[in-house]
């Protein structure tokens, strides 16, 4: 007698008995099941099902013809144990946390398999009990396939799969070095396990980027066409298949004096006013805050002091008041 099986049904075929019959009698127990079929002579399988997942059932079958059975021929079986719902409930560094559901009919152990698709490795079997497992020293940065199987003497259910992909670390020893008014630089070195590529981010995202791979694990990245006197926030990330580790650093590109003016024009306001106008510099070297206007008189009389006006960024002009009809000026 032949047979196969799945968590809920059981399937037997026999070949035809070599003697005239009126049908077969078949019959499956099990410690809280009895069912019995009675089949005609022309049939050659039957299934059972609706059966428990993990459970030893007892199959037997006989011919009869009237009145009178044959000796039974017996089966041992047990159904599959029904798949496990696998759930990842934690995961730290090179650490997987695993769960799964109990079998509903009985179980003896389960046999967790797990690999690196990307690699071909071999399977890496483990068998344990219960319905949580802990996978320690993963691969940093990698895709991980895990399965798991439930265990019933000989037979296993089947696998239930899940891809989990690992963190990858953070860049080590991260630092900003050669840092001028127009560009600065930053080194880190490769961390351990996994890095497909690196991002950097800029914030304020203004700048000429380029990574270079120095070799030996070691990486730098060169910012060029920066804004002097500015603050940067500059986050370098591991990339991996799925997930992202930033580390960021604060950079502070250094200051310069703004290079002068251009075209500053006066127009007489009046008796007593001065209308001054002027150009953005060429060479800013930052930002410009404001614009500081100083002048005295030093005709017919030196003054000694400068009197002071600021004005804002945007605006280009400015108007003097008050001044002594007469006199000569002298502005900055």
């Amino acid at each position: 007698m032949k047979h196969s099986r799945d968590p809920n049904a059981v399937t037997v075929s026999w070949p035809s008995a070599r003697s005239l019959l009126d049908g077969y009698i078949i019959s499956i127990s099990s410690e809280s099941l009895m069912r019995e079929e009675i089949l005609p002579s022309t049939k050659r399988t039957f299934t059972f099902n609706s059966l428990s997942p993990g459970t030893d059932f007892l199959i037997s079958i006989m011919t009869n013809k009237g009145l009178k059975r044959s000796h039974p021929t017996v089966l041992m079986v047990s159904t599959y144990p029904d798949p496990s719902d696998l759930l990842i409930w934690g995961q730290e560094e090179n650490t997987i946390c695993l769960s799964w559901k109990l079998s509903e009919g009985g179980f003896e152990k389960f046999q967790i398999s797990y690999c690196m698709p990307s690699r071909q490795e071999k399977l890496i079997k483990v068998i344990v009990y219960g319905n949580k497992a802990k996978v320690k020293k993963l691969t940093l940065g990698m895709d991980y396939m895990f399965q798991v199987k439930k265990v019933k003497g000989k037979g296993y259910s089947v696998s239930v799969m899940k891809k989990v992909p690992i963190k990858p670390e953070q860049p080590e020893k991260l630092r900003a070095f050669n840092i001028s008014t127009h560009s600065f630089s930053l080194h880190w070195s490769l961390p351990s396990g996994h890095v497909e590529r690196y991002q950097v981010d800029l914030v304020p995202d203004s700048g000429f980027v380029t990574i270079r791979d120095l070799g030996g694990g070691e990486y730098q990245v060169d910012v060029s066409n920066v804004v002097p006197g500015t603050r940067y926030d500059i986050t370098i990330s591991s990339i991996s298949t799925t997930y992202t580790s930033p580390v960021t650093r604060i950079v502070t590109t250094n200051v310069t004096k703004p290079g002068p003016p251009v075209f500053l024009a006066g127009e007489r306001v009046g008796s007593a006013g001065i209308l001054l106008s002027w150009n953005t510099p060429p060479n800013p070297n930052g930002r410009i805050i404001s614009y500081i206007v100083k002048y005295k008189e030093v005709c017919p009389w030196m003054q000694t002091v400068y009197t002071q006006v600021r004005s804002k960024p945007d605006s280009l002009e400015v108007l003097l008041t008050n001044l002594n009809p007469g006199t000569t000026y002298e502005i900055k």
